[in-house]
């Protein structure tokens, strides 16, 4: 039987544990050390569930489509295109959503604040929480930290709902924000205290958060408990040599006769599913390996295992493998749960990311209007969508009893202008506006990129008319994409005209706009015309800051054309804005083709703090030197403060100290 590493939950102590973690003040630690102790009293309550899953008992209630004309008229095979091994379960999910009650689990948890009246209206419904229920509720709560909290608690402590890996991961990423840091922390001690393994892949998915949230001394923070965590790891040198031995050899009996030697059995369900995961680069062998564990080790797969191995099958070149294993899941009654749906979608085709799609929908755990959202924008803005998956998303979404939102016409709408279908475009804004949706900005942006895209200018430029006389004020994007599309159509001179039509309405300017118009400037090989115009823009519009790329760019160019004073502006004006400096190119063309004068005054311009001065010193002089300029090496040397001529960096270049005298 696989085991669970939660199945024996150890005492914890969290003043020793909460004393590990650094740089946090004393009273963060008292409030953490006494949330944890409750925390982990709670989850010491919390008892192993049955195998045996039984899915499907969460059903969402839906919203009934108001209106929708024009639709089925372009596409009059727009059923969608059910797997093959469907049937069964559609049939299956409709008896059961026939049957559910109509104020179904989801609403519950998602309709209101946490309380002890919601759990009891929860315990009425009487819901067999599976390991994919609970992650299906987890992910549509992954906006809203303290209730993912309070349901977390709640359904280990008053249900016995023992979580695995994923759900934990998924909580401990929603909590990834400042008010929850405490909170975080509690989390992650609870996987370590149970024996979980944080890969890789978590721990960067996680810091990812945390920088974007801002959150730098918790990275920094969240960085070196993961480190310690793989240092102190008990496993890691175990699960490393297994999985040496596997990728090492091709799959046949030599290679089960050493596994049955190298592996303890019964397999920790831990063990298994990090050896599933670390295989991702062989799926092949990681099925080998997931079939061969049950028949010769007793291990009965379970919903988690089933999933982990979903996910590493998920991949371009395994596409067919991955449809039989789903088919295999269905036939022992296990469902592909939410997470493991949108990590597949990110993997796969989308041609079947759609084929996925349609099956999730027809099953308990339907994706949400975000992730539908997603799917439809990530076909929709292909240079040419394939608009038969766009029906089908639509179609499917419709089909299950949602009202198109604004974001599904807007999909549908820019997979047409993308196609140059402009007629059939103009029919699906008629349908938005009659479902109360106003075109906006992002609508009409889409018919400007396929007018343009199609070489139909005068239109497009048309379009910004009819917005404003329909009361939708272009913007500073629609403006920014107008003038792009132009450049790219080699219209450099209608671009420049939009620009200054742009000014005169007064619409505030953007680092987008500045870049869009720099890069057409330079393919139009007028870097001199795109520093002036850089220049001005950056010196007299006040709130105008040119991005990092730009600043780059400009640099880049400026120096290869040879027009140092003129890169060296650009870098000034870097250091004023705080941004990491740019020497390099400046650096590679004076060194090849400058003069002394050039080289001293790209180093007064860097002008570091006296600490860092050799260092910055070394770079310029070391480019001398790499290009055989000896004197010009010598002479900078001798120029340079006493603590670069210090330097043993700088004295190695000369072989002696008398040199440098």
């Amino acid at each position: 039987m696989s085991q669970n590493p939660n199945n024996a939950i150890n005492h914890i102590n969290p003043q020793e544990t909460f004393s590990k973690i650094p740089n946090i003040s004393l009273n963060r630690k008292a409030r953490a050390m006494n949330r944890a102790k409750l925390f982990h009293l709670s989850f010491g309550l919390s008892k192993s569930l049955s195998s045996i899953r039984i899915s499907g008992l969460i059903r969402v209630k839906f919203t009934q489509v108001t209106h929708f004309s024009h639709f089925t008229q372009f596409h009059p095979n727009s059923l969608p295109k059910i797997p093959f091994f469907c049937n069964n379960l559609i049939n299956f999910c409709r008896n059961l959503c026939s049957c559910s009650n109509p104020e179904s689990f989801i609403n519950v948890v998602l309709s209101n604040d946490w309380s002890n009246e919601i759990e009891n209206q929860l315990e009425k419904l009487n819901p067999n929480l599976t390991h994919e229920s609970v992650l299906y509720v987890l992910m549509q709560l992954n906006t809203n930290p303290q209730k993912s909290l309070d349901f977390f608690k709640w359904v280990c402590v008053k249900k016995g709902f023992c979580p695995s890996f994923s759900p934990y991961f998924i909580l401990l990423r929603t909590l990834a924000c400042e008010e929850f840091m405490d909170e975080f922390w509690n989390v992650l001690i609870e996987m370590k205290e149970k024996g979980f393994y944080i890969h890789f892949k978590a721990y960067s998915t996680i810091n990812i958060k945390l920088t974007l949230n801002k959150l730098n001394k918790e990275s920094v923070e969240w960085t070196k408990m993961y480190r310690e965590m793989v240092e102190i790891d008990a496993d890691n040198d175990h699960v490393k040599a297994v999985l040496s031995l596997i990728m090492s050899n091709d799959w046949g009996e030599n290679l089960t006769i050493l596994l049955k030697k190298k592996l303890s059995f019964p397999l920790k369900e831990c063990i298994l599913l990090r050896l599933i995961a670390e295989m991702w680069e062989q799926p092949l062998k990681a099925l080998k390996f997931f079939e061969w564990i049950e028949n010769c080790g007793g291990y009965v797969h379970d919903s988690v295992t089933y999933n982990a191995m979903a996910q590493t099958l998920a991949t371009r070149e395994y596409v067919n493998e991955f449809w039989d294993f789903v088919k295999q899941m269905r036939d022992r009654g296990y469902d592909i749960d939410i997470y493991t749906y949108t990590r597949s979608c990110k993997n796969l085709p989308n041609e079947y990311v759609v084929q996925l799609f349609e099956f999730m929908m027809d099953g308990p755990y339907r994706p949400s209007v975000q992730h539908t959202t997603g799917l439809l924008t990530k076909i929709s803005q292909e240079l040419e969508p394939d608009l038969d998956l766009v029906y089908r998303v639509f179609n499917k979404f419709v089909g299950a009893g949602h009202s198109p939102t604004k974001s599904f016409y807007g999909g549908l709408h820019k997979a047409l202008c993308n196609l140059g279908k402009f007629d059939e475009a103009k029919k699906i804004v008629e349908d938005m506006r009659k479902s109360g949706y106003k075109p906006d900005n992002y609508t009409y942006s889409q018919e400007i990129f396929g007018l343009c895209k199609f070489g139909r200018l005068n239109k497009a430029l048309k379009v910004l008319e009819r917005m404003e006389v329909e009361g939708c004020v272009p913007n500073v994007k629609t403006w920014t994409l107008l003038i792009d599309c132009l450049i790219v159509a080699n219209r450099m001179d209608l671009a420049l005209s939009c620009f200054e039509t742009m000014k005169a309405k007064n619409v505030c300017l953007s680092h987008e706009t500045l870049s869009v118009l720099v890069k057409g400037f330079i393919s139009n090989n007028k870097v001199l015309e795109a520093y002036r115009f850089f220049t001005e823009l950056a010196n007299i519009e006040g709130d105008l800051k040119p991005s990092l790329d730009t600043c780059r760019l400009m640099i880049e160019k400026l120096a290869k054309g040879g027009k140092v004073e003129e890169a060296l502006n650009v870098l000034r004006l870097m250091k004023k804005l705080r941004y990491r400096v740019y020497p390099q190119p400046i650096t590679s063309y004076i060194s090849k083709c400058g003069t002394i004068g050039d080289a001293k005054r790209l180093l007064t311009v860097l002008s570091p703090n006296v600490k860092f001065l050799p260092k910055v010193y070394g770079k310029v002089i070391g480019a001398f030197y790499e290009q055989g300029r000896f004197s010009e090496v010598r002479d900078l040397v001798l120029s340079s403060p006493l603590n670069v001529r210090e330097d043993d960096a700088i004295r190695k270049m000369f072989g002696s100290n008398q040199a440098l005298k």
